[in-house]
């Protein structure tokens, strides 16, 4: 049993986090165990995540860098409460960037920006594909703030399904998959940095933007 609960054929088939390290598998295994432990509490989660975030955030001052958090490298939103708790931990640091993209549709409106307490660093992106179109066409109708990632074997079919969205912008390819940005950006000072930070778009939510599996 996983996370993703919005899982589609096309995303299951190109799926990066289908790894089979033992070590990896293992840190998954027990990020899902804690979970399970603490999936029916708000404020279970939220205790579960604030050490997370703040090893993250000691990790950002250190090295002298503003502190951005990219939710799940595997997996996905699991449920209502864990939306929730997204929000309140994007509340408890402010000065902090957070962001996720999500096939769980039926938590979007949870995440809204707007929604009591507001919330304005926690960008979230609509994973969209040839298997969710149509749901994705109507949560994006419901919540017209919420960004789309559009997703496909080549970058001519993630033009396809941008172009579905009427009064959208198709959004530029991911500069890392283009090979314009490399994956790890190194500073003179010998640390390094994502290829996400690098670029900064998704992580604030300025655009749409497209994804390609064949890029």
């Amino acid at each position: 049993e996983w996370s993703c609960t919005g899982a589609t054929d096309w995303c299951e088939d190109v799926c990066y986090a289908d790894t089979p390290w033992p070590t990896v598998q293992a840190l998954l295994h027990h990020n899902w165990e804690m979970y399970q432990r603490n999936k029916h509490s708000v404020h279970g989660l939220v205790g579960m995540l604030r050490p997370l975030i703040e090893e993250s955030r000691r990790w950002a001052r250190k090295r002298d860098r503003a502190h951005v958090f990219r939710w799940f490298w595997a997996g996905d939103i699991p449920g209502q409460n864990f939306a929730t708790a997204m929000r309140v931990i994007a509340g408890l640091y402010p000065d902090s960037t957070f962001w996720v993209y999500t096939r769980n549709y039926d938590v979007v409106s949870i995440l809204e920006p707007t929604r009591w307490p507001a919330v304005n660093n926690l960008a979230v992106y609509l994973s969209v594909d040839r298997d969710n179109v149509d749901a994705a066409l109507v949560t994006k109708g419901r919540n017209r703030w919420v960004r789309l990632a559009f997703c496909g074997d080549t970058w001519e079919e993630t033009e396809d399904l941008a172009a579905l969205f009427v009064g959208e912008r198709k959004g530029p390819r991911c500069p890392e998959l283009t090979g314009k940005i490399p994956l790890l950006v190194w500073g003179a000072e010998g640390t390094g940095r994502g290829a996400c930070v690098e670029c900064g778009m998704c992580l604030t939510g300025i655009n749409n933007v497209r994804f390609a599996a064949n890029g």
